[in-house]
């Protein structure tokens, strides 16, 4: 700091006592007064040093010990307006400021607020920048990356209350436009030190920032009796927040409490329709076919044979020591085409053969509800049969002798065989479109037409994995060729050939060019008909679907 001559200093302060009045360039004002109240090195700043410092730093770009010494003007509000800071107030119009100072001309003295509130005001509004905004509050938190030790660090926890409310109040607004993110950390700074003081302000943005919606509830009845040092009135915005919180815990009463606060007929309006779709909402959920609350154990004699059969099947493939594991990860070799895995499961799911936990499904939105086959397909299902443990091992002995007892074993085993075939040819044909990676390919789908007359004519699983390939082949050749005119042409053709195979079996001029079981998986859904039915897994694919070779097999076993 540069000295200066005795006879500048006394022009400066020529009969202040008396006068009242500061004259000439702010800056040097402030460096004077530094060197004339110099005697305790700084360690303890009262209220016109720390302006003073603040104001010299700030023009010398040491933004650290700026921000440290106008910060510690907190510590002396409660005291009456210091000599320096006074006389400011009272002739700054009439001083010169270097640019860097220029908004301390432009400050505000007469509202209601403490005058060294409006000083810090003015400082951290005037930095150049968003960060160096964000930097005043971090030096305020004790989470500056750098402090000067040479002068007093703010402890914020040693300010009364009031002081705390009031900063906070005048400050809250800059990170509100500027930083929002900083407003949330500097809003539970603050509530963590004043709580049960906390202003209306405080508690309205605890409110706002706070994701435990039964907390913000909390803290929307503790603003009803607080302090409000702010001219804005939140109490409107604060109803509206609560309200969307309420209802979301489906506190409906609580909701209503707040909806009465609402002037706004707009808002009062939306806010009363959300209200009406949640309750729509929990209506739908408490209806819908996987809510386990609805899905009392079943009693065994009470189920059909096939499903007891699709039941095992799930078990061999998915089933755990507690429940079934989830389709996407274990359900690949269930059935032969994993559309019918999805299908079969959403059926016995439905019928309530099994149930998702209550905790698994009240994570579920009306949204994610209404994506059944998404959630067929993910959750971990669990046995809802009376008597019957939700465990694999033990769970598959039981049903596989109930089934034994059934009469109508051979028959739902035929019809399961039937499905096991058809699968074979559904997995066959997207095996191959899968593989051409031609636009028209995607756009083929197999008509309920086709579907039907593959299942009347009760092929094996060989010739429908040949019909499907090789029709393919040849539709995929000819447009290869350009012997086809668009995709829709070609899917016709793929419809053709398939029905050109099937007329020649009708007509007895199929020519069987079709190769034997191999190596191949093993899907669940072969497994348990062999073992309920004798059937090797070579016939389940070689030949054509059989009853009477059930009924022999069954009997035998019998």
């Amino acid at each position: 700091m540069k000295k200066r001559n005795k006879k500048k200093i006394n022009k400066l302060f020529q009969n202040r006592q008396t006068q009242q009045k500061l004259i000439g360039n702010f800056y040097d004002i402030c460096q004077d007064f530094l060197l004339r109240n110099a005697e305790n090195n700084f360690q303890n700043l009262n209220a016109d040093q720390s302006f003073a410092l603040a104001v010299i730093s700030k023009a010398n770009a040491n933004h650290v010990v700026t921000r440290q010494a106008i910060l510690n003007l907190l510590c002396h509000i409660g005291e009456n307006i210091s000599p320096l800071i006074n006389e400011f107030i009272i002739n700054k119009n009439s001083l010169s400021f270097t640019e860097s100072l220029s908004f301390l001309q432009n400050l505000n003295f007469s509202n209601h607020i403490h005058p060294y509130l409006v000083i810090i005001k003015g400082f951290i509004e005037s930095a150049s920048s968003i960060a160096a905004i964000e930097s005043y509050f971090n030096c305020f938190m004790g989470k500056s990356t750098k402090y000067d030790n040479s002068i007093p660090r703010l402890n914020v926890k040693n300010l009364h209350p009031e002081i705390i409310n009031n900063f906070y109040e005048i400050t809250h607004r800059i990170l509100s436009i500027k930083k929002p993110n900083k407003l949330k950390e500097f809003t539970f700074f603050i509530y963590k030190i004043v709580k049960d003081n906390a202003s209306q302000s405080i508690l309205f943005f605890m409110n706002y920032f706070t994701q435990d919606k039964s907390n913000q509830i909390s803290f929307a009845h503790l603003f009803l009796t607080a302090k409000n040092y702010s001219i804005t009135d939140y109490s409107q915005s604060l109803a509206y927040n609560t309200c969307f919180a309420a209802i979301d815990l489906e506190r409906f009463e609580e909701a209503n409490y707040w909806l009465k606060k609402i002037n706004n007929s707009e808002k009062y309006m939306e806010i009363e329709n959300y209200l009406l779709n949640k309750k729509q909402e929990i209506e739908e959920i408490s209806q819908h076919p996987l809510n386990p609350v609805n899905s009392s154990p079943l009693s065994l004699e009470n189920i059909s044979t096939i499903d007891l059969i699709f039941l095992c099947i799930y078990l061999d493939s998915c089933g755990d020591n507690w429940g079934l594991k989830s389709l996407h990860t274990h359900g690949q070799y269930t059935f032969p085409y994993y559309k019918t895995t999805l299908e079969i499961l959403k059926s016995l799911a439905i019928k309530k053969l099994i149930k998702i936990p209550i905790t698994s499904f009240t994570n579920y939105s009306l949204r994610d509800l209404n994506q059944i086959d998404k959630i067929i397909e993910y959750e971990n299902f669990h046995l809802n049969i009376q008597d019957v443990p939700d465990s694999k091992i033990l769970a598959l002995k039981i049903l596989l002798d109930e089934i034994s007892n059934r009469i109508d074993k051979a028959e739902s085993c035929y019809e399961i065989w039937k499905k096991i075939v058809l699968d074979y040819f559904f997995s066959a044909l997207e095996y191959h479109l899968n593989n051409l990676r031609n636009s028209w390919a995607k756009d083929f789908e197999l008509n309920e037409k086709i579907i039907s007359d593959l299942s009347l004519l009760n092929l094996s699983a060989k010739i429908l994995s040949y019909i499907a390939k090789n029709s393919t082949t040849f539709a995929a050749g000819l447009h290869a060729k350009g012997n086809t005119f668009g995709n829709q042409y070609t899917c016709n053709l793929l419809f053709n050939s398939i029905n050109y195979h099937l007329e020649w079996i009708k007509d007895g001029n199929f020519i069987d060019k079709s190769r034997s079981r191999g190596k191949q998986p093993i899907f669940s859904s072969e497994n348990i008909l062999k073992i309920i039915a004798n059937i090797s897994l070579e016939d389940i694919y070689n030949t054509n679907p059989n009853i009477d070779l059930i009924y022999t097999n069954i009997s035998k076993n019998e």
